[in-house]
């Protein structure tokens, strides 16, 4: 696992990105570090990720049956997981997110963290599988109206967003089990940090 830096607009804050090896997805413009736990900054300020709207098909999601989009999480930190309905492993790791989303830690920070997950087109039939339990919204991507076109994401992935909607962090489950403590615990730490930023 690589852990690269981007840059904010303040100049001196450094936010951790945890990247697969070669991993550039979601335009985050990070550029390739040398590995081993070297870090980066990024050349230029991150970009408002592009809108897109996806069904919560979650039956116990609050937002169950309706559109939801990143430009209604502004003011909160986000976090996208892409995700496959239909993978076992897939579906253990959005256990694993509807958990720390409960996190008593998560509660009573200066912002609000959500954590949302959008499955890919044609692994529809394991929606159900993948809501069971969950109550964080589960939006199913569409063509026409593509997340994952639109951040150029790729599965796996979980796309952190600040309050306006620009990348913060993306932390790659594929290569970071979250039924791994550590790398549970280093999640929840940067989401704290996150929301606890000015």
């Amino acid at each position: 696992m690589r852990i690269h830096r981007l840059q904010r607009a303040v100049p001196t804050l450094l936010l951790a990105i945890a990247l697969a090896s070669g991993s550039a997805g979601c335009g985050c413009g990070s550029s390739g570090g040398s590995g081993g736990g070297g870090t980066q900054p990024a050349q230029s300020a991150p970009l408002i990720q592009p809108d897109f709207q996806a069904l919560d098909v979650n039956p116990s999601s609050p937002t169950h049956q309706t559109p939801v989009s990143p430009r209604q999480h502004q003011e909160r930190i986000s976090a996208w997981f892409f995700g496959r309905a239909t993978d076992p492993y897939h579906q253990a790791q959005f256990q694993l997110l509807n958990a720390l989303q409960a996190d008593p830690a998560l509660a009573g920070l200066p912002r609000q963290v959500v954590i949302l997950g959008v499955n890919a087109v044609g692994h529809e039939s394991g929606n159900a599988s993948i809501c069971t339990g969950c109550a964080i919204p589960w939006l199913q991507d569409a063509p026409g109206q593509s997340g994952y076109a639109a951040w150029q994401a790729q599965e796996g992935q979980l796309v952190i967003l600040d309050a306006e909607n620009r990348i913060a962090a993306i932390f790659d489950l594929l290569t970071n089990d979250l039924a791994v403590q550590a790398n549970y615990d280093r999640l929840r730490s940067l989401l704290i940090h996150l929301a606890s930023l000015p």
